[in-house]
This record gives structure tokens, C-alpha cells and sequence, in this order.
């Protein structure tokens, strides 16, 4: 599902940036609390997938952690597809604590250069600071540590 339409990054190659569908949607740049809750229920009572995505970061969304643990909480599987960009400790460890099926960061580079062109806006080394930690976090939280 589309959960932001407001994003953190200028990337070149995304049709949001190069397309004027952020201002079209400038009443709602967010999905609605209520209409998420909706779609997490309905999923919920199937395990049925939501794979979170849109026309922005989806981690902008002011609710964002609290909907996906609703979400999960719900018995919906979740998929979450981020730039990675603006995790904080605290929502890396609820993400894990809800135990978020899938989280799948876009990256698009594999060195600092390359990023700075595809991913503009954004920082190479605070990705690999975060995705770091999701893996040890993750890592840990498997072991039982």
C-alpha cells in the first residue's frame, strides 16, 4: 500500500520526483490512521501480506511504528520497503519487538559515490549504521540474547 506520499530523498530514477503526483496529493500526503487500521484488520483475519511502500519513506509517516505494530498485532504479515534513512534506536527495537515479517531497504548502490547520485539527499553512512544494527539487533533477538 501507498502509506506517505512525502519523502526525505531526491532520487533521480523515482517517478514521484519527476512527476507532480506529491503535490496532487498534498491534502493527504499520509494514509489515514483509521483507514490503515481497516486494511490491518481485514489482512489481519486472513495473515494476508501488507507490504508497505508508496510514493515517499514510509517511516515519515507520523504513526508509522505504531501502525505496523497494530498491524502485526492484528495477524497481518508485514513487509516493509524503506531508504533506511531515519530509524532511531527506539524504532528499530519495536520493529523487531512486533516482529515485522520482512523490511527491505532500497539502496540501489554499492559504494558511497554511486549512492550520492541514486540516492540524493540521503546518507551512505548512516544506512549502513542502520542496517547494521537491524542485523545485530535482529541477530541477538534470534539468539535469545
Amino acid at each position: 500500500i501507498s502509506f506517505v506520499y512525502i519523502c526525505n530523498a531526491q532520487c533521480p530514477n523515482c517517478p514521484y520526483t519527476n512527476s507532480q503526483i506529491r503535490a496532487d496529493y498534498r491534502d493527504r500526503p499520509t494514509m489515514n490512521e483509521d483507514t490503515f487500521k481497516i486494511i490491518a484488520d481485514q489482512c489481519g483475519e486472513y495473515g494476508a501480506w501488507i507490504r508497505i511502500s508508496g510514493g515517499g519513506e514510509p517511516m515519515l509517516h507520523p504513526k508509522a511504528t505504531e501502525l505496523i505494530e497494530y498491524a502485526k498485532k492484528a495477524g497481518a504479515k508485514i513487509g516493509l520497503i524503506t531508504n533506511g534513512s531515519i530509524f532511531t534506536e527506539e524504532t528499530s527495537r519495536r520493529l523487531l519487538e512486533a516482529q515485522v515479517d520482512m523490511i527491505e531497504f532500497s539502496v540501489d548502490a554499492v559504494d558511497a559515490e554511486t549512492y550520492a547520485k541514486v540516492r540524493k539527499g540521503l546518507n551512505w553512512d548512516k544506512l549502513l549504521r542502520n542496517i547494521d544494527n537491524f542485523a545485530d539487533r535482529r541477530y541477538c533477538r534470534i539468539r535469545g540474547n
